[in-house]
């Protein structure tokens, strides 16, 4: 949504923080660093108006707001995860 207008998304909130990977927790817990530094990075070189943008899911709109939100959801979900395992 931040380079193209109105897409379509195949996902949906709940199917993100659903997803998951095997492997160790330091595996897991590399990826969520990785995942999360790149994602400070994007979110550090938007403008403001850019999380007004929409694109669609299955589920009906949704803003790059949204996504984000979504996003770090899943981060703190995969970590409380890690962190038990």
């Amino acid at each position: 949504m931040l380079i193209e207008d109105g897409p379509s998304l195949q996902t949906t909130g709940a199917e993100v923080t659903a997803t998951r990977h095997p492997g160790d927790p330091a595996t897991a817990l590399d990826r969520l660093t990785t995942a999360t530094t790149q994602l400070a990075a994007l979110v550090s070189a938007q403008p403001a108006e850019a999380w007004t943008r929409t694109g669609t899911r299955p589920t009906g709109p949704v803003s790059a707001a949204d996504l984000l939100r979504d996003a770090v959801h899943a981060g703190a979900h995969h970590l409380r995860e890690a962190e038990r395992a």
